[in-house]
């Protein structure tokens, strides 16, 4: 069975109601909106949808606990790598900030451990990747105009190199951020050229 959000259905399906209907009722997908509720007994789960790691991605508090079922959007002991074209750092952000406001105390994560202070795990995932977006603009400032092959050494030089080509992945929704704000620029070759806008 494979959960997606209504609207990531109608793009797969470009916009076929009628065969979505249809698969719903046959039980091959469960519909999952924002904000819809899962009962189980008598506890509810809210859908939360958390675009970023994907764009169909739903995280699901069970209601009036502060638990929050956060699949791939929250990791115990790593961060999420976000990458393009689904994934997108931007929407990712957005993502953490509206837990801010969500009545969310834990967190099960799909991969490790319990996170039992959710609030303070999510300032420091927010301040990780705005770090890190630093961090790239000064690396990238400093290198002029650069490859992602050849950024990547600089922007993750704490992190094992046998880990940046998954790293790439992040370091692309990083630079694809930047130029949504204007900040960054690119060529149009395969292997793109970045630098940063005056």
């Amino acid at each position: 069975m494979t959960r997606y959000t209504y609207q990531h259905l109608l793009e797969l399906v470009d916009g076929d109601d009628e065969l979505i209907a249809r698969l719903v009722e046959e039980g091959e997908i469960v519909r999952r909106d924002d904000g819809d509720i899962v009962r189980v007994g008598d506890r509810a789960l809210r859908a939360i949808h958390t675009p970023g790691h994907a764009s169909n991605h739903v995280c699901y508090l069970l209601e009036g606990t502060g638990l929050m079922f956060s699949g791939d959007h929250i990791m115990q002991g790593s961060t999420v790598v976000i990458g393009p074209p689904d994934g997108n750092m931007q929407h990712y952000l957005q993502s953490l900030a509206r837990l801010q406001g969500e009545p969310v105390t834990r967190i099960a994560p799909g991969h490790g451990l319990v996170i039992e202070d959710a609030q303070a795990e999510i300032a420091r995932l927010i301040a990780h990747r705005l770090q890190r977006e630093a961090k790239v603009a000064e690396r990238l400032s400093r290198a002029g105009r650069v490859t992602l092959d050849v950024l990547v050494t600089s922007v993750y030089d704490d992190v094992d190199p046998r880990l940046h080509p998954v790293a790439k992945g992040s370091l692309l929704a990083h630079l694809l951020k930047l130029e949504a704000d204007g900040r960054a620029a690119r060529d149009n070759a395969a292997d793109a050229t970045w630098w940063m806008k005056e």
